[in-house]
């Protein structure tokens, strides 16, 4: 029927639009066509009768009738009447003298926000029509979003190609069921964004008036929150990576306090069993020889902890080495307390391996000074001292 009436009209001299009445002067070319609409009160003729096949007619169309069957004057009120659903029967524009499926300029731009509407109100908290309205109520976080979707045919010609890639790229995540930190972001810059907006019966309008530039901002803003996160994350992970290796070094020394104590306990022990009444005995000798053999075995010991610290400190370096070098500094600062912890515990190994010797080089001192060799042994301790420092001290460079 709807190709039928577009086919008298496109025939047709004069066609005007009075009213509800859309008025044309047709040379009948087929009776029956015009018995038929006459019959479906799709116009308002006083008679068909005596219309014969040649006939020069007047034919008034009543507009509210024939927009049931898909014909609509304008853009305007075929969106008025479709503005939320894609219509499924044939739809013709008469002020474009085209059908809907002949890709008038505006489909692309209408098909984009019906899409756009259905994400809208399904990542809405509530939704619901009046008046023949779609309302939209978000909730995000605190704040909150009373958006009615409405919207007209002049705001559809602002959405220039740019604008619809951008906002195609919008309604794809907000259908998407992955990134929901970024969908998050942007819904809760549209809150804002729309609520700056005192007259909510514009907000919609005013988005797609201005969606490119909501967009841009929206993707600033996740930006943004992405460097923010990204940042407290890698810097979680520096700190944890940090009081873990510091925890390693510390645990050196700490596994080593058991062993370390039977250093004092030698210098006693020997000390007080040296036979002083015979200063020569072979029983100090053996004693010294002891001492000195048990001196290699913590030596042995305080090596391996060295060899510790060494190891923890290459895994450091390995650690750092898969950082790029913007990201040297701050992993630097987080790594400051765990290179002073290091430099602590050689130290601390250092003074341990100049006490440990000490101890046979004090009982040797002690023979050779009551064997009346008080300035040899006196030089010994002093001589001994002496190179502990300028070892110790050539260490910290």
């Amino acid at each position: 029927m709807l190709n039928s009436i577009v086919n008298i009209i496109e025939k047709s001299s004069a066609v005007v639009v009075d009213g509800d009445y859309l008025i044309c002067d047709y040379i009948v070319e087929d009776t029956s066509i015009i018995s038929l609409l006459f019959t479906n009160e799709y116009i308002d003729n006083s008679s068909v009768d005596s219309i014969v096949v040649g006939n020069l007619i007047k034919i008034e169309f009543i507009l509210s009738r024939i927009f049931s069957l898909g014909f609509f004057l304008t853009e305007e009120s075929f969106i008025l009447k479709h503005r939320y659903k894609f219509p499924s029967y044939p739809i013709y524009i008469f002020q474009q003298k085209k059908y809907l499926k002949d890709n008038l300029p505006f489909v692309n731009q209408y098909k984009s926000v019906i899409k756009l509407v259905e994400n809208i109100i399904t990542n809405s908290k509530h939704s619901y029509e009046e008046l023949n309205i779609q309302n939209a109520i978000i909730l995000r976080n605190e704040s909150s979003l009373y958006l009615p979707l409405k919207y007209s045919n002049e705001d559809l010609t602002y959405l220039k190609t740019s604008s619809i890639e951008k906002l195609h790229l919008f309604t794809g995540l907000l259908s998407s069921k992955s990134f929901e930190d970024k969908k998050d972001a942007y819904l809760n810059h549209l809150v804002s964004y729309l609520n700056s907006i005192d007259d909510d019966q514009i907000r919609f309008s005013f988005l797609l008036k201005n969606f490119e530039r909501f967009y841009d901002k929206a993707q600033t803003s996740y930006n943004y929150y992405l460097r923010q996160y990204t940042y407290s994350k890698f810097k979680l992970e520096l700190d944890s990576k940090a009081l873990e290796f510091n925890q390693k070094i510390q645990a050196v020394i700490n596994d080593s306090q058991t062993k370390l104590i039977a250093i004092p306990t030698a210098l006693v022990l020997v000390l007080t069993t040296l036979n002083y009444e015979d200063i020569n005995s072979p029983k100090n000798y053996l004693a010294i020889i002891g001492l000195v053999i048990f001196c290699i075995f913590i030596q042995l010991f305080i090596n391996n902890q060295k060899s510790a610290i060494n190891f923890v400190q290459a895994n450091i370096k390995h650690y750092k080495s898969t950082f790029k070098e913007t990201e040297l500094t701050e992993m630097e600062q987080s790594f400051s307390k765990v290179n002073e912890e290091k430099n602590k515990q050689i130290k601390r190994l250092q003074i341990i391996e100049i006490l440990l010797w000490f101890i046979p080089l004090l009982t040797i001192s002690v023979i050779l000074f009551l064997n009346t060799l008080k300035i040899i042994s006196s030089g010994m301790i002093i001589l001994y001292f002496i190179i502990s420092l300028i070892i110790y001290f050539q260490a910290q460079k």
